[in-house]
């Protein structure tokens, strides 16, 4: 194992080990010590598990231990293989989307991400899209919202009325559009519903029944009392 330096008079080289101290200190602190061999247990048991265990981003989500053996290229070919995205029929120049595994390579594909919510209890479909830094959340019958996901990840400051991102506001519904028709979508879920409501005996019988917070597994008959 060679000795590796940092380079003279570049301080910013010991932000690596430097990160790799406040990861462990997370880990190890979470719990209390009352004995010297305690922490050296923890603290070597957090070594092993971090080289030999912990999927890191950064090495394309291998470990530290795949990548110092030498076994990382294997191990990226066996996922991708495993995904049966090589195999044969599982590729045509029309089907969408993009390998896992050139995603587990570092690909960052330029697409639009979409989730959209009709639950019960919900006044109007709602229709959200990640499109680079931005999360646009679309209401049938409610404003949009806006949130810049770099600079506000806890989705604190709503952009959606500032005029400023305008521009910003009409490419994300422009390309929502693409992808559907808010509004037709919402007619069809909210027509499902009804429908559904009144094959089990109309909207009292439904309330008085009760509701669950989960969506009970096939097989499953859940208690509604």
């Amino acid at each position: 194992m060679d000795h590796v330096r940092g380079a003279p008079h570049h301080p910013q080289t010991q932000g690596k080990i430097e990160r790799w101290h406040q990861t462990m200190k997370n880990r190890v602190l979470l719990e209390n010590y009352f004995l010297p061999g305690d922490l050296e247990r923890q603290i070597a048991a957090f070594i092993d598990h971090y080289n030999n265990h912990r999927y890191h981003e950064s090495l394309a989500n291998l470990t530290p231990a795949d990548v110092y053996h030498g076994r990382g290229a294997r191990i990226l070919k066996m996922r991708e293989e495993a995904t049966g995205e090589t195999g044969p029929g599982m590729i045509d120049d029309d089907h969408p989307g993009v390998s896992i595994g050139d995603m587990a390579n570092g690909l960052e594909p330029d697409r639009t991400i979409l989730s959209e919510y009709h639950a019960m209890g919900s006044t109007t479909g709602a229709f959200m899209i990640r499109h680079g830094k931005y999360k646009y959340v679309h209401y049938v019958a409610h404003p949009s919202q806006l949130f810049d996901r770099e600079t506000d990840p806890q989705e604190l400051n709503d952009l959606g009325t500032d005029p400023d991102y305008g521009e910003v506001i009409a490419a994300c519904e422009a390309r929502l559009r693409d992808l559907l028709d808010p509004e037709e979508v919402d007619r069809r879920a909210k027509t499902r519903q009804r429908d559904l409501v009144e094959l089990n005996g109309g909207r009292e019988a439904v309330i008085a029944r009760g509701d669950l917070g989960f969506s009970p597994p096939p097989g499953h008959q859940p208690d509604l009392g």
